[in-house]
């Protein structure tokens, strides 16, 4: 009984302390981004997710979120994608990322860049990436499957200590710099509400010379290298950038990832432009489209 009491008031400690964190991150970004109302929504939807995972024993799993915890990021490469549990994951990438090559590459399209009501908007394009609206559903459907049942989501989770969703897809090419209007992605970080993280894929062979983006950490530079490496980061905390392509294209597809709260776990393509939910307790509007041309 004595254990049971001091397991449960450890448990209530943990969640307290990291409360803390989250609400100073959220406080910050409300005075550097002066939306309060977004970041308090999603600082409540954020305690709400926690408080529900710490006393479920379903996902916990702290032994594969320490190297997470000390620097915000993990990197899996499919020479480990076997061992590390992310073998049908990475086979659905590598389906989608075939898909966007064998694509024809169109200039001057109207392009849906925000498909869902309730979503910020005004991630920047660049002339050199060609964005993908949708994924056909056969692939969307399976890629929903295996990055669930993944390591590297596993891992997000219990780093995160809250069950999480998928609130935006987002695929691309990216091409070597031919134009002057072309550009290297330049180093950033993303200005997320509390408890997002961010999963990236890359198909390609990538090298410290060539990587496929680089993330900043204390005071250093890191390349992501490696074959189709999978990324798994803060990108509200990390500054990252990633350089154009010496040759050929770059796929990429990208996972927005929150605090789902009460709602379901759910894969959505809310559109290249789009962000993250403005109100994260509000259904999503599948009629609103904003459309861009390029």
């Amino acid at each position: 009984m004595i254990n049971t009491e001091l397991l449960t008031l450890s448990k209530m400690r943990e969640f307290v302390l990291s409360r803390k964190s989250d609400f100073l991150f959220s406080l910050y970004l409300l005075l550097r981004l002066k939306q309060g109302n977004t970041f308090f929504l999603h600082w409540l939807n954020t305690v709400l997710g926690k408080a529900i995972y710490l006393f479920s024993t379903k996902h916990r799993d702290a032994a594969s979120a320490q190297d997470f915890s000390a620097t915000k990021y993990v990197v899996h490469s499919s020479e480990s994608a076997i061992v590390s549990g992310n073998e049908k994951l990475t086979q659905d990438l590598l389906y989608i990322a075939e898909y966007m090559e064998s694509a024809p590459r169109e200039g001057g399209k109207i392009t849906e860049y925000v498909l869902l009501g309730n979503f910020t908007f005004g991630q920047n394009s660049q002339s050199n990436q060609t964005f993908f609206d949708y994924v056909p559903a056969s692939m969307l459907s399976s890629l929903a499957e295996s990055f669930r049942s993944s390591e590297i989501f596993r891992i997000a989770q219990a780093a995160s200590g809250c069950e999480l969703t998928i609130c935006n897809l987002r695929c691309w090419l990216f091409f070597p710099l031919v134009n002057d209007s072309d550009s290297n992605v330049n180093a950033h970080a993303d200005g997320l509400p509390p408890g997002f993280l961010k999963v990236m894929f890359y198909k390609g062979t990538f090298t410290n010379d060539k990587p496929a983006i680089n993330i900043h950490h204390d005071g250093k530079v890191t390349p992501v290298v490696g074959v189709n490496p999978l990324l798994l980061f803060d990108a509200s905390r990390l500054i990252h950038g990633a350089p154009a392509p010496v040759s050929g294209c770059r796929p990429t597809i990208e996972f927005t990832l929150m605090p789902r709260g009460f709602f379901n776990y759910q894969i959505l393509q809310a559109g290249f432009q789009a962000g993250y939910p403005v109100n994260p307790f509000k259904r999503y509007n599948h009629a609103y489209k904003m459309l861009y041309s390029r």
